[in-house]
């Protein structure tokens, strides 16, 4: 990763305007971060590579990654997804464009709670729901350390990919099947 653009809580200067990190990775609340969040994934493709590091709890709804980008989180740091949001938190593009392939999307210490009992199914009226984080059409996929916490569905679905390292996911579901929302897998991967 050649080039990197910092989201650091600590460092005003190197922040995005307006970026709030308020979250709380138990509860939620906080300040909407997914309009700041975004943009700076998207200049990936035009500054040839990204880090993006998170020193906070950012407060998003759902993000997309491309190619050449690496996100990691501090210690105590990571992501709560909205309520209502009912869509995959993360993604890369290629997944929903299906026009190519992402190549080397590098993931550290992720820790994200899908606020799964705040969510809805994907269509009304049935029982299905997104993975917390999906990724299709990649190469050279690398995940070290994800932590997910109440999942709609797969804790991370990988599909059409060449080239993954997989070091280390854990879920935490703090509630039971009489929520009626249970749980397929951690790892879900065809």
């Amino acid at each position: 990763v050649s080039q990197s653009r910092y989201v650091r809580r600590q460092d005003s200067n190197s922040r995005p305007p307006g970026i709030h990190l308020n979250s709380n990775l138990i509860s939620g609340g906080g300040n909407d971060d997914t309009t700041i969040l975004q943009p700076v994934l998207d200049s990936a493709a035009n500054m040839g590579s990204l880090k993006l590091i998170i020193d906070g709890v950012a407060l998003v709804s759902r993000l997309k990654v491309s190619g050449n980008t690496e996100i990691e989180c501090l210690p105590n740091c990571g992501f709560y997804q909205k309520d209502n949001t009912s869509l995959t938190f993360l993604s890369n593009k290629q997944l929903w464009t299906r026009n190519g392939t992402d190549e080397n999307i590098i993931l550290r210490n992720l820790v994200i709670n899908g606020n799964r009992l705040n969510q809805a199914p994907a269509e009304s009226g049935t029982n299905y729901y997104y993975p917390l984080t999906w990724f299709s059409h990649t190469k050279n996929l690398q995940v070290y350390n994800l932590r997910t916490k109440n999942p709609q569905y797969f804790s991370i679905l990988i599909d059409t990919f060449e080239d993954c390292i997989i070091d280390g996911v854990t879920m935490h579901d703090d509630f039971n099947s009489e929520d009626g929302k249970d749980m397929q897998d951690v790892v879900h991967v065809f």
